[in-house]
């Protein structure tokens, strides 16, 4: 299956924006030019595009005329709010954008945000404009995830509505980073049906291993394999699959492979920094008895060399000098 590489994507979200008169609009340049996806909602405006539209001569002006139209700080730039955000943080600043949680006077109340993009996008694949038809072609496999994503995490707004406000904004903003890391790192391509609530809770990496597991024992009770690990059939008796298909099925079978020894990995290296920690704590401890012995054995010494009007005042300055 075809994946969005979401390391390359680029988010540019401008807020109250106001074009300048008598020269032209550098934000529609931009979207002309760079292959970008425009979303917007009364005074907010979300530009999605890929790095990869960023590099040519022509692209690279477009976007340096809005960076410099922005950095005037004139009478028609002076009051915009611009931000542009990559990869990861830009997938997480759409999720919670998608569920309502940036709007300063509905937080996380607000429906009418992914039923719009989703307008939005709909309207764009049924255009028969070029322009339009090229945007779907790059960006098809994005929305779809984007959708599933935002709209999974959405639905448990209603479910977790028990929560105080900023209770419920805290657990949405950490949910949809464990849902980024999940969809970057390519977990929720590979699975079907996985319950967003784990991200919630925080518990998605024990339920991602356990969902996967299950899908390699699924895999694994249909095919044959040869000894080195390629699928050589696929027990499915009404007809005989094609190379194409084996090699498909090869491919995700190694792909949830690579998942599984990811997560064993991080939880690995999760107690190895739980050690460490404790190593840590107990060389810490271990230090502070140490510094407590010497201290009882200078005092010691001490003690043996004054007599007693002279110990008081002696202890007194070493104290103070410690």
């Amino acid at each position: 299956m075809p994946q969005f590489d979401l390391n390359k994507l680029v988010v540019l979200h401008l807020y109250q924006y106001s074009k300048p008169r008598g020269e032209q609009d550098p934000l529609y340049r931009v979207e002309k030019t760079c292959d970008a996806v425009k979303l917007s909602t009364c005074t907010r405006i979300i530009y999605i595009l890929t790095s990869d539209s960023l590099v040519s001569e022509e692209q690279s002006a477009a976007y340096k005329s809005l960076t410099d139209f922005l950095g005037r700080q004139d009478m028609y730039s002076g009051g915009i709010r611009f931000e542009r955000l990559d990869g990861d943080k830009a997938y997480e600043f759409l999720l919670y954008w998608m569920i309502g949680g940036i709007n300063p006077k509905k937080t996380l109340n607000d429906p009418r945000i992914l039923g719009d993009v989703r307008a939005l996008w709909t309207k764009m694949t049924t255009s028969p404009s070029a322009r339009a038809q090229k945007l779907v072609e790059i960006f098809s496999v994005f929305f779809k995830d984007l959708f599933t994503d935002s709209a999974s995490l959405h639905k448990l707004l209603s479910v977790n509505k028990h929560l105080d406000q900023a209770t419920l904004v805290e657990t949405f903003k950490t949910a949809c980073q464990n849902c980024t890391w999940a969809r970057v790192n390519g977990f929720l391509s590979c699975l079907s049906g996985f319950t967003y609530q784990h991200f919630l809770d925080n518990t998605y990496l024990e339920h991602l291993e356990i969902n996967l597991r299950l899908v390699k024992d699924r895999i694994l009770n249909k095919v044959e394999l040869s000894p080195t690990g390629a699928v050589i059939s696929f027990f499915q008796p009404k007809y005989e699959p094609s190379e194409e298909r084996l090699k498909g099925i090869e491919h995700r079978l190694k792909t949830v492979n690579e998942l599984i020894a990811y997560l064993n990995a991080l939880k690995a290296s999760s107690v190895e920094v739980k050690l460490s920690a404790q190593a840590l704590i107990k060389d810490s401890q271990t230090s502070k008895v140490d510094d407590e012995l010497v201290l009882l054995d200078f005092e010691s010494s001490t003690k043996d060399e004054n007599d007693d009007s002279t110990i008081n005042h002696s202890l007194s300055n070493t104290s103070c000098q410690l």
